[in-house]
C-alpha cells in the first residue's frame, strides 16, 4: 500500500531550511521556514536538526596544526621558485595544448573573417538556382565538418585532459595527504598500535 506523504520537502526548500538553521537567510525566507515548520513536523524535525548541527558547528575551535605535519608537507611539495616558467611558455601551453582555447581561437578566426567579408564588399550580386544550390551544399559540408570538430575537442576534453590532468592529480593529492595524515592517527590513543 503505498501512502503519500502529507508534505514533501523539495531541494529549493530544503536550502531554505539549511540557510535559516545556520543564520544565513534572509527575513522572508525566515518568515517562511518558521511557518511551515509550525504547520508541518517534517519542516519542523529538519529545521530542528540543521540547528543542532549549526550548533555543534560553531563550537568547534581552530586547532594549530603541528610543526611535525608541516615539515612533512614541505618534504612532499615542490617549491614554485625551482620550477619556474616563462610567461612564453605559459601562453604556448594555454593556446597549443587546450583544446577550448584553441577551439575559441578558430571560431574567433572564422568570425573574424566572415564579419570582414561582409563588411568589405556592400555590393549586390546575383547568383544562379545553382550556384545557390552549390554554396547551400557547401555550407552545410562545412558545418558538418566545424561540427566533427567540435565533437572531436569535446571528446579529447573529456577523455584526455578531464581523466589524466585533472582526476589524476587529484587523485595523487589525496594520496599525498592521506599518507602525511596516516601516521598522526597511530599516535591519537597514546601508543603505537
Amino acid at each position: 500500500m503505498n501512502r503519500k506523504k502529507s508534505f514533501e520537502i523539495e531541494e529549493e526548500l530544503l536550502n531554505k531550511i539549511i540557510s535559516v538553521a545556520y543564520g544565513d537567510a534572509g527575513l522572508f525566507d525566515k518568515l517562511l521556514v518558521n511557518r511551515l515548520a509550525r504547520k508541518y513536523s517534517e519542516v519542523k524535525t529538519i529545521l530542528n536538526d540543521y540547528r543542532k548541527t549549526a550548533n555543534d558547528v560553531k563550537k568547534i575551535k581552530e586547532e594549530k596544526c603541528p610543526d611535525e605535519l608541516l615539515a612533512r608537507i614541505k618534504d612532499k611539495t615542490i617549491d614554485v621558485n625551482k620550477n619556474s616558467k616563462t610567461f612564453i611558455s605559459d601562453f604556448f601551453s594555454v593556446m597549443f595544448v587546450s583544446p577550448v582555447v584553441s577551439t575559441v581561437l578558430v571560431v574567433i578566426v572564422i568570425g573574424v573573417i566572415i564579419f570582414g567579408v561582409f563588411l568589405k564588399s556592400p555590393r549586390e550580386y546575383k547568383y544562379s538556382q545553382k550556384e545557390i544550390e552549390l554554396a547551400d551544399k557547401q555550407t552545410k559540408q562545412a558545418l558538418a565538418i566545424v561540427g566533427k570538430i567540435f565533437n572531436e575537442t569535446n571528446i579529447t576534453l573529456n577523455e584526455e585532459v578531464f581523466k589524466s590532468r585533472v582526476t589524476k592529480p587529484i587523485r595523487e593529492s589525496m594520496n599525498v595527504v592521506n599518507e602525511l595524515f596516516a601516521p598522526a592517527d597511530k599516535y591519537k590513543n597514546g601508543g603505537v598500535q
